[in-house]
């Protein structure tokens, strides 16, 4: 069910029913999959949703839902990896003011998108299992 109310209310019912959703569950596959669908399908007015795992060397892209992601992005490159370099939420409210060299573009198959092309970003960089940054 979608949340309702205002902003503080709605945020609420997602905390509640995304504790719901991930209780007595342990893979972070399977939670990180059902929260990022669970996100998703909450807040209609994001374009992507997902997160990116950590493998000793960069991040590789795990579950999510939206257009189609990089599949491995460097530490110094993109939003996702200032947060998981520096290990601090990066605040962008508009991803084509964030420094050009750190701006990650992902070349598809269906042509040139950006891969933090949406003024709102949300990430959740994980290393070894533990959550290193977060972005929003």
């Amino acid at each position: 069910m979608r949340p309702t109310g205002n902003k503080s209310e709605q945020y609420a019912q997602l905390l509640e029913q995304a504790r719901a959703l991930l209780h007595g569950e342990h893979d972070r596959i399977a939670n990180a999959a059902n929260f990022a669908a669970l996100v998703w399908y909450a807040l209609p007015d994001i374009n992507w949703c997902g997160f990116y795992f950590f493998d000793g060397r960069e991040l590789v892209v795990g579950p999510f839902q939206g257009k189609p992601a990089c599949v491995r992005i460097a530490l110094d490159r993109g939003v996702c990896g200032a947060a998981a370099t520096t290990r601090q939420v990066q605040c962008v409210a508009d991803v084509h003011a964030f420094p050009r060299t750190h701006r990650l573009r992902c070349r598809l198959a269906f042509g040139n998108r950006g891969a933090a092309h949406s003024r709102q970003h949300l990430a959740r960089c994980v290393g070894r299992g533990q959550p290193i940054a977060e972005s929003l």
